[in-house]
């Protein structure tokens, strides 16, 4: 990925609440390729968050792919790291709570098993211990 300036050809959008369906979250843009030609395009908000509250005319930095579609921008360190702690408190967490579950699972079936089982022996003895 690369990166390049564009220029806004609109304000940016001033959104209260980005997620409300209504929100117009992005505005027109335009950069110069390679080749010198100015290619438009409508950058959201999510790609390119300098937009949020600029004005017409203003500089922000796009992430370009080797097409030169716009790219979000990558993760910065704090965010790589902060993306590995989670990772490795969630996985962890749910293969404990899947295998409580299985454990779960498997002690109900076989408590019921041996209930069903104690019920048939109690059937074959039981008429001998008492009177009916």
């Amino acid at each position: 990925m690369r990166n390049t300036v564009a220029v806004l050809s609109e304000p940016g959008p001033v959104v209260v609440n980005a997620f409300e369906p209504t929100a117009q979250v992005q505005a027109q843009a335009t950069w110069r390729l390679a080749d010198g030609s100015e290619r438009p395009v409508c950058l959201p908000a999510w790609i390119a968050p300098a937009i949020d509250d600029a004005r017409a005319g203003a500089a922000v930095l796009v992430w370009l792919n080797r097409s030169g579609d716009p790219q979000p921008p990558s993760l910065g360190q704090d965010d790589i790291i902060l993306n590995t702690l989670i990772a490795g408190t969630i996985i962890p967490a749910g293969a404990a709570m899947l295998l409580f579950y299985c454990y779960r699972l498997c002690r109900l079936a076989l408590d019921r098993h041996r209930l069903a089982r104690w019920g048939q022996a109690w059937t074959a003895t039981g008429p001998r211990w008492t009177r009916q």
